[in-house]
């Protein structure tokens, strides 16, 4: 079983410089670059070709947000700004990236779930390293 599959990664943020672990995080999704090809017919195979840069996509998570984390403070506070950030895998491996908060939208109503959506909007492609931090 590969180890990345078998246990959770984890998102951490940047903050005055120091990476910090999101607390609170569950169902964490992506990135989603995606890649253009073309596909090119030759005389016994079809192979699809690189076609042009990627196109940044989305991490998404689920946050028990909680207002009084300065973590979580930090992410509502900056909303719309870009940020550097990491998905850190079990093994060390991770993928870093800058991207815009979008989408978090806590809900403080009587009897709501605190567990809210998180989506994260990237600005370039993520770039993966396999070397542990």
């Amino acid at each position: 079983m590969d180890p990345i599959a078998s246990k959770g990664a984890k998102l951490q943020v940047t903050i005055a410089t120091v990476l910090t672990d999101i607390p609170g995080l569950t169902n964490i999704k992506g990135p989603t670059d995606e890649f253009p090809t073309i596909e090119c017919e030759g005389l016994d195979e079809t192979v699809n070709i690189a076609s042009g840069n990627g196109k940044p996509g989305q991490v998404t998570a689920e946050i028990f947000f909680n207002p009084t984390n300065t973590v979580h403070q930090f992410l509502y506070t900056n909303r719309g700004a870009e940020i550097a950030m990491r998905e850190l895998y079990p093994n060390g491996a991770y993928h870093a990236f800058t991207g815009i908060i979008n989408k978090l939208e806590p809900d403080f109503s009587a009897g709501a779930a605190h567990k809210q959506p998180l989506t994260i909007t990237l600005k370039r492609v993520a770039t993966l390293n396999w070397t542990p931090s």
